[in-house]
């Protein structure tokens, strides 16, 4: 009888396992499709702090909702989805946008690390993907 009772727990719990893995597949297949625009790496252009001088660097954006760039050392990340435009947090406490604009071009938006998103971008550039 207490075999039964295990058995039938363990069934129990590698069934919700089974399910849980595949809707996560689901939801991340769906996620990546939903996406595949924005996945992929792109050239873009950002300032030092004072503004002085621009630099070309690149923003990698995964489909597992990792991100990483060029600037400087390199900084990682992660990013979703907000509407149609991709949104990216960077450790260092940087924020960027990346949207297509009304011309069908596409755009980065900088905030530096105190500037909140209804506060106009500390900098802002094109965004060119270069590869997916």
């Amino acid at each position: 009888m207490w075999f039964n009772k295990v058995s039938y727990f363990l069934i129990i719990v590698m069934l919700f396992i089974a399910c849980s893995s595949r809707e996560e597949k689901a939801i991340k297949s769906q996620y990546v499709l939903n996406n595949k625009e924005y996945v992929g790496k792109w050239k873009v252009w950002g300032t030092n702090p004072d503004r002085s001088d621009w630099h070309e660097f690149y923003i990698i954006l995964y489909d597992d909702g990792s991100a990483e760039d060029t600037w400087e050392s390199g900084e990682k990340g992660a990013w979703v989805m907000s509407g149609d435009k991709a949104v990216i947090m960077w450790n260092n406490g940087w924020k960027e946008i990346i949207r297509k604009t009304s011309d069908g071009k596409y755009e980065k938006l900088g905030y530096g690390p105190k500037v909140l998103f209804n506060e106009p971008p500390t900098n802002t550039s094109d965004a060119i993907k270069v590869s997916n």
